[in-house]
């Protein structure tokens, strides 16, 4: 099935398809640079901290509605 045919589905088979898809990468197996880690472990470190900044789905969706 090609990318063109996954886009004409109904948005959940094409969720059904991107969990399946997401389930099926083992984290030990991707491959990130010294720099992502960085990066990511100082994200943790601010999380943990309290300084990090969450943003629910719709907030998101409306700051991106906001934009043009």
């Amino acid at each position: 099935m090609s990318i063109n045919e996954i886009l004409k589905l109904p948005v959940a088979d094409r969720l059904q398809i991107a969990e399946q898809i997401w389930a099926s990468l083992k984290p030990e197996k991707i491959s990130i640079t010294k720099a992502q880690r960085d990066e990511l472990e100082s994200r943790i470190v601010l999380d943990m901290e309290g300084k990090m900044r969450w943003f629910s789905v719709s907030e998101v969706k409306a700051r991106l509605d906001n934009r043009g």
